[in-house]
């Protein structure tokens, strides 16, 4: 009788001992790669990332892998050997019940600091009632393609277009309406004020509005050969495992695909990244030449 009630204390201290284990895991890991996510990239919103974490992976920066483990499963594993190491060394019941406390206080506190700190930071809350609020923002301003008669001439020319990662015009001096003291862009700077670089009748370097879904790279590209903003449902669009992407909208790369012109996408990366070998061989059948030669 005594052996069982033995035993039966033993697999609930065990027990414990594994859920607190888990706890502090989910803590840590969720708390390191959130702090590492928010310092690495410090404009990140929240739809950014719903987008990123249902997008493919393929084609990361081995850098960026590296320095993801560097700060952050590094640390988690870090702590779980501190957990683990201390519940077996500490022979005393009362003391290994007490590290325990301790443990679980630190993450509990760690949690709700970073729970915090995210919540703050992404601005979640404003996520949230706007997700409960319709708006007719696209309806009223967006126009189909296919509903307008688009002509071409007789002689068609080539269109080159350029996407400029990372690139803003805070780089330009501040004269010319950036946030140095030296112009750091001064060939970029030179083509906006003789094109146009939509700041009206400013002389300065000016720019048009970023908006919501629009801000990392395959959104960029995708509003801008859309006119629509990238918004994925959490769960309904894994882009990782689709085998389309938004086959609905009509993209440019439809509408020259249909003129006959032959398309092709030059990058310096993985175009599989975020989904971008994806869009572009759907809407266009564009030639991928990226980084990986594939």
């Amino acid at each position: 009788m005594n052996s069982d009630r033995h035993n039966n204390n033993s697999f609930l201290h065990r027990l414990v001992y594994i859920a607190a284990g888990l706890f502090i895991f989910l803590v840590s890991f969720i708390g390191f790669s959130a702090r590492w996510g928010l310092t690495t990239w410090g404009e990140l919103d929240i739809d950014e990332i719903i987008f990123q974490l249902q997008a493919p992976l393929a084609g990361t920066g081995n850098g960026m892998i590296r320095d993801y483990i560097v700060k952050a499963v590094l640390p988690t594993a870090a702590v779980m050997v501190f957990y683990i190491l201390g519940l077996r060394l500490l022979k005393n019941k009362k003391i290994r019940i007490g590290f325990l406390c301790v443990c679980l206080l630190a993450a509990l506190t760690a949690g709700v600091m970073t729970r915090n700190y995210v919540w703050k930071r992404l601005k979640v809350s404003e996520w949230i009632v706007n997700q409960e609020n319709e708006s007719t923002f696209i309806e009223e301003n967006y126009v189909d393609p296919q509903s307008v008669r688009l002509t071409f001439p007789e002689k068609k020319r080539n269109l080159v277009y350029i996407f400029l990662e990372s690139m803003e015009t805070t780089f330009a001096d501040r004269e010319s309406g950036g946030a140095f003291e030296s112009n750091v862009i001064p060939e970029l700077t030179s083509l906006a004020v003789s094109g146009e670089d939509f700041s009206g009748s400013d002389p300065s370097l000016n720019g048009g509005y970023v908006y919501t879904g629009s801000t990392n790279t395959m959104s960029a590209i995708f509003t801008h050969s859309t006119g629509l903003p990238l918004k994925v449902d959490i769960g309904n669009n894994q882009m990782d495992t689709q085998d389309s992407f938004f086959p609905k909208v009509t993209a440019i790369g439809d509408i020259l695909e249909e003129e006959g012109y032959r398309q092709v996408f030059l990058l310096g990366s993985n175009a599989t990244f975020g989904g971008r070998r994806l869009y572009f061989k759907e809407h266009g059948n564009f030639e991928i030449r990226d980084y990986a030669g594939q």
